[in-house]
């Protein structure tokens, strides 16, 4: 059931000279969506990665405004403004047999029936026509629907009840009507109270109720079987209500209209749940909840469908930006209050509370930004590049901040500040690390390791004594930065891509090729515990939580996870929401909030809260008194998110 009064994160799915999404529909296991255009093409969509499956399906001339998926999920039916329909075989993609014809104009409508045997189309031609999914042929004549004043222009749309019995078509009069399907007759009266035209309608999942979505701005519920409205319209939207769709368990209607926003309703209650969906910038053409319920697709006329997370199963996650540039790195300032992000060649600053960036870029660079870091005092910002060179920013006034630190030893792939702020660490693609006076801009002494490979990750201990590298291929080495002396080497294998000290100093995480992490003991010298394996790919960036009992881990693999530090143990499923390689993570101080920038040219915070205690704190939240939202908060109990009020 959805959780009410809180804000769905959200995902966006983009993908080259993608046009405007007038339909969509999830496969039947909820891993797959299918997306129509304007200009007539289908485009399948992997749910957990976001990233589009193939290339899209090609063969109408004419725009897909329906689609919808065979119940065993093999089977994908679109309906066309070229007057078709067309089958295609979801494994092969390709499409199975002739289209079918018939429709003298747009078939507007596509629907199964529960079984699969027999597909119901409708259109422009005012006619509704079944087909035999066995032999592709017409079953009987067409029905051809008439009101009191003549024949209906048009049928908007069509929908079977879930027991097959029943089909339900609307008109451009305003009223809907059902159909016995074993006696191809109608049932009862028309369903009257639009004053508009009916251009979506669907069935609740146990068949009593029936929701309409009219161009008169409002969606209604209807008892199926008595014809009778149920309560009160449902009144929000500003101007056409293009889709409506149930939750699998019927208690939440999902609305899309052309005012640029989809909004949640109670079914029992009749009240809107939480705010409108904003983030379109066009009208909002269809919307699809997935079989699972927890999230709720959105497709529209401005190229984009997002996908937003409608129940608190998991972390919620807002999309901060869609960069112009993949962003490989991202850092939190000490008071939690302001985010660099590293894009193409340049850094952004963005204000965490109102997601907004901060002033202009920061320009100067001449190649791409590979890591920022904060100072401690949060006062200057790190960035360095593939120009080889590394320049300090005034955070309060966007400004350069002396001349660029120069080497000779190639890309800046990493750097870090000591906790005192007055040493830089930079880590270069020659496999070179170097110390930096931050006062003077000047290089301290010789290299501490200069060696064939790259340079993947530098860190600094809370202390500051010691600095842990990792090169790939093959070492993480700590040294001891006040006698350049080596202290520990660790052979990583396939070679590692990222390391990270919790922050009392005592444990260090190292990232293996292929995905795996070690944690070691560095008073000891040794391995502690078990690897923590998930990943299934290799792990770009790592982040220990302030209070050093999660490890946040970003991986090629798209994902980021978090990990229980005491247990080894995976927090959780995996947060999925990228449809790219996850470069950087980091957390905010308090530890509520985490930061994930990906080669998707996305950066997303996370609201994930570790450190609310007591429970009774989130309860009065709950009552108004909190200003941002953490309904579902990670129990230390045990690996699940809850709801931890009533």
């Amino acid at each position: 059931m959805l959780v009410a009064a809180r804000n769905p994160g959200t995902g966006v799915l983009t993908s080259p000279n993608m046009t405007g999404v007038i339909s969509m529909a999830f496969s039947p296991d909820g891993r797959t969506l299918a997306t129509g255009s304007r200009e007539g093409t289908i485009r399948f969509w992997d749910t957990s990665t976001q990233s589009p499956i193939g290339e899209p399906l090609t063969g109408h001339a004419d725009q897909v405004p329906s689609l919808a998926f065979s119940p065993d999920g093999r089977t994908l039916a679109t309906g066309s403004g070229d007057y078709t329909v067309r089958l295609w075989d979801i494994a092969t993609r390709r499409p199975i047999g002739e289209p079918l014809t018939g429709h003298t104009n747009t078939v507007a409508s596509v629907t199964f029936s529960p079984d699969g045997k027999t597909l119901a189309t409708s259109g422009g031609d005012r006619t509704i026509r079944l087909w035999d999914m066995a032999t592709h042929r017409l079953i009987g004549a067409p029905f051809t629907l008439y009101t009191e004043h003549g024949t209906i222009q048009m049928v908007s749309t069509v929908a079977w009840s879930p027991d097959g019995k029943t089909l339900a078509a609307s008109g451009p009069d305003g009223t809907v009507r059902l159909w016995d399907m074993d006696q191809h007759r109608q049932i009862g009266a028309p369903l009257t109270g639009h004053s508009m035209t009916v251009v979506s309608l669907k069935f609740s999942p146990d068949g009593k109720t029936l929701a309409t979505g009219s161009q008169d701005n409002t969606a209604r519920l209807w008892d199926a079987t008595t014809h009778k409205q149920l309560g009160t319209a449902l009144e929000g939207h500003t101007n056409d209500v293009w889709s409506v769709a149930f939750s699998p368990d019927g208690k939440t209607l999902a609305t899309g209209s052309a005012d640029r926003t989809a909004r949640l309703w109670d079914t029992t209650t009749h009240q809107q749940i939480g705010a409108p969906l904003t983030g379109h910038t066009d009208a909002i053409w269809s919307l699809a909840f997935s079989p699972d319920g927890k999230f709720l697709a959105t497709g529209s006329w401005d190229h984009t469908i997002r996908t937003w997370q409608v129940t608190g199963d998991q972390p919620t996650s807002t999309l901060l930006t869609a960069q112009t540039d993949r962003v490989e790195s991202v850092a939190l300032s000490l008071d939690g209050k302001t985010l660099a992000t590293g894009s193409g060649d340049t850094v952004r600053l963005w204000d965490v509370t109102t997601h907004q960036p901060i002033g202009d870029t920061l320009t100067g660079h001449t190649s791409a930004i590979w890591s920022v870091t904060f100072s401690p005092d949060g006062k200057s910002l790190a960035a360095g590049s593939g120009d080889g060179t590394v320049r300090l920013w005034d955070v309060a006034t966007h400004r350069s901040i002396g001349d660029p630190l120069v080497s000779q030893d190639g890309a800046m792939y990493e750097v870090a500040f000591s906790s005192d702020g007055k040493t830089l660490a930079t880590g270069s693609s020659h496999g070179t690390v170097r110390l930096w006076d931050v006062a003077t801009h000047r290089s301290i002494g010789d290299p501490l390791v200069s060696q064939d490979g790259v340079v993947r990750s530098v860190v600094f201990s809370p202390d500051g004594k010691t600095l842990a590298i990792s090169t790939n291929p093959g070492t993480t080495q700590l040294w001891n930065v006040t006698h350049d002396q080596l202290t520990l080497d660790i052979d990583t294998q396939l070679g590692g891509d990222s390391v990270a000290f919790s922050p009392d100093g005592k444990t260090l995480a190292v990232s293996i090729g292929g995905g795996t992490i070690r944690l070691w003991d560095i008073a000891e010298h040794r391995e502690t515990g078990n690897s923590l394996i998930g990943h299934t790919a290799v792990v770009y960036s790592m982040a220990f939580s302030p209070d050093g009992k999660t490890l946040a881990t970003g991986s090629a693999d798209r994902t980021t996870r978090l990990w229980d530090i005491t247990t080894h143990q995976p927090i959780g499923g995996p947060l999925t929401r990228h449809a790219d390689q996850v470069r950087s993570v980091a957390f905010s101080p308090d530890g509520r909030n985490l930061a994930t920038g990906g080669d998707d040219h996305t950066v997303r915070l996370w609201d994930i809260g570790f450190t609310i205690d007591p429970v009774s704190a989130l309860c009065e939240w709950a009552n108004g008194t909190f200003a941002q939202d953490r309904w579902m908060q990670y129990v230390p109990k045990g690996p699940k998110y809850r709801r931890l009020c009533p």
